[in-house]
């Protein structure tokens, strides 16, 4: 029976609101990940995790619904590997780019994209910042390359997934591999300006400077479907991108938003490391945060710097992440203030005096 029918017991925040049922997701998994931090050379992750997002401050305007909750204040560690801060920064970065799509497009009308994914072999995770380094470097090569001369501009990502055999055995290995959204000339699809799969191939591995075919990915994204009510995690986020509209259930109304475009931004600046790989926990995540410190999971490059600015990283923008800013009308009623304190046994948001 849920508890919001019980006499005098709060609510849940997943009951209020089925948009915001990630929250005990995330809190979750951020909890557990604490733990696994606890009595290590990390214990101070541990600290700063376990009092993350601890309580959840929402806005409730008079008169409107309640599954329409507008985050007001909440107290975020902002740890790298922190699954809830994760989830905030792929708010932030995915409303980025639909905000600053429409301009792009409009000054650059005829411009192209691509979804390019790029990888290498398995490494240790101890030589995951080795990899890495080598990584970055055969993409600085790449990007001189005579294939790049049509690329008005680009967004690169880390992605590094954990590694397992027979479907349950895990080992230290990481799959680190580059996911890359490319902004090209129309001159790309035409003469010799074109690059066919197997050159993609070939010329990622002469920048590797490796001994064998790293596998390639490459993705033509076409603009032309509206953006359906079901997507992935982060195409269903930025309530505040112009052409975004929300049925009353959290789903998105069709829109002229690309379909493709959003799935493939929404790839592109996903996590860089999984939830799931972090909890599982073991001397491979200890290992994975040393590597990691200090390294950039997103870079942009040509014209998308003009018009994509870097997320920052304090708690106001953790907050707003997805969510338009409005300044309140004259005379406007005060909206009412619920919060929400976690509680882990039962691991929920629940509905506070």
């Amino acid at each position: 029976m849920s508890t919001s029918v019980i006499a005098d017991v709060p609510p849940f925040l997943s009951e209020i609101s089925g948009r915001d049922k990630k929250w005990d997701l995330r809190k979750s998994e951020a909890n557990q990940l604490a733990q696994l931090y606890k009595g290590t050379h990390f214990n101070r992750l541990y600290e700063r995790i376990l009092i993350c997002a601890e309580e959840l401050r929402f806005e409730l305007e008079s008169g409107v619904d309640e599954s329409n909750l507008k985050l007001k204040s909440a107290r975020f560690c902002r740890v790298r590997h922190c699954p809830i801060c994760q989830w905030r920064r792929q708010r932030m970065w995915f409303g980025r780019f639909v905000n600053t799509l429409p301009k792009m497009l409009e000054d650059y009308p005829s411009a192209k994209f691509l979804h390019l994914t790029l990888t290498t072999r398995n490494c240790d995770v101890k030589n995951l910042r080795a990899t890495l380094t080598d990584m970055n470097k055969a993409w600085t090569r790449l990007s001189q390359r005579k294939q790049f001369k049509a690329v008005l501009g680009w967004v690169k990502a880390v992605e590094i997934t954990r590694n397992r055999e027979d479907g349950s055995l895990w080992f230290d290995t990481a799959h680190p591999h580059f996911h890359v959204l490319l902004m090209v000339k129309p001159s790309y699809f035409t003469g010799k300006s074109y690059v066919s799969h197997t050159q993609w191939v070939q010329t990622w591995r002469e920048c590797l400077r490796v001994d064998y075919d790293p596998t390639v990915h490459v993705q033509v994204i076409k603009p032309k479907n509206p953006l359906p009510s079901s997507l992935p995690e982060m195409a269903s986020v930025p309530p505040n991108a112009v052409p975004v509209e929300f049925n009353p259930d959290g789903t998105l109304k069709a829109t002229k938003l690309p379909q493709e475009m959003a799935k493939a931004v929404s790839e592109v600046v996903k996590y860089a490391v999984k939830p799931q790989d972090l909890v599982l926990g073991g001397e491979w995540l200890l290992t994975l945060t040393d590597q990691l410190r200090g390294t950039k999971a997103i870079a942009l490059g040509g014209v998308m710097k003009d018009y994509i600015q870097a997320p920052d990283e304090d708690d106001e923008e953790l907050i707003t992440a997805g969510l338009e800013s409005e300044e309140a009308a004259v005379g406007e009623v005060e909206p009412v203030v619920i919060s929400f304190g976690w509680r882990e046994r039962l691991k929920h948001y629940q509905q506070q005096a």
